[in-house]
Formats: structure tokens, C-alpha cells, sequence
């Protein structure tokens, strides 16, 4: 009975943190919207991507400089730009080693 009630609250405070975390990225990412137009940015842009890099991302566009001139279809936002290839880059390195560890140990069993 011990067993089942420890592993029940193990599998709470796994879900509790996940939801923390992802309600403290939607804070970064909220409060980097916020910013974003007053830096002459995207909200949107930067609202994804400090749901990715948490309050780094805020303080990445915290120290950015403020743009001259944005066009309302382009950016020309250079930080945004390398940290979605970044972004995408760790996730495509990702999945190639978890696939790689996956067969490996498949293999195994």
C-alpha cells in the first residue's frame, strides 16, 4: 500500500512541476511580448521563442539594442533569427540521439 501511494505522489509533483514550468515560460514569454514593440520587435517572435529559452530570451531582448526602422511584414531581427536555428538545431540534434539510443537499446533487449 506504500508503494502505490509514494509512487502516486511522485507522479503528482512530475505533473506539478511540469506545469510550473510551463507557467513560468508563459510568464517569459508573456513578459517578452511586452517588450518586443517597445524594442521595435515582433511580439509574437519573441513570445515563442521565451517559451523555448525561458527568461534567457527576456534578457536576451532586454540587452538587445532597439531597431532604427521596422517594416510591418519584414524584421530585420538578427537575434531572433539565430536563436530559432539554434532552437532548431538542438532539437534536430535531439531526436537524432534519442533515435540512436533508442535502437541501441532495442537492440539490446
Amino acid at each position: 500500500m506504500l508503494e502505490i501511494v509514494s509512487g502516486l505522489f511522485s507522479g503528482i509533483s512530475v505533473i506539478l512541476g511540469v506545469i510550473l514550468l510551463v507557467a513560468f515560460n508563459c510568464f517569459w514569454g508573456a513578459a517578452s511580448a511586452l517588450l518586443a514593440p517597445q524594442k521595435k520587435r515582433k511580439a509574437a517572435n519573441w513570445f515563442f521563442l521565451s517559451l523555448f529559452y525561458g527568461p534567457y530570451g527576456l534578457i536576451l531582448l532586454a540587452c538587445s539594442k532597439t531597431l532604427s526602422k521596422v517594416n510591418e511584414y519584414t524584421e530585420s531581427d538578427t537575434l531572433s533569427k539565430v536563436l530559432w536555428c539554434l532552437l532548431a538545431a538542438f532539437l534536430v540534434l535531439g531526436l537524432t540521439l534519442g533515435l540512436i539510443i533508442f535502437q541501441i537499446i532495442s537492440e539490446t533487449l
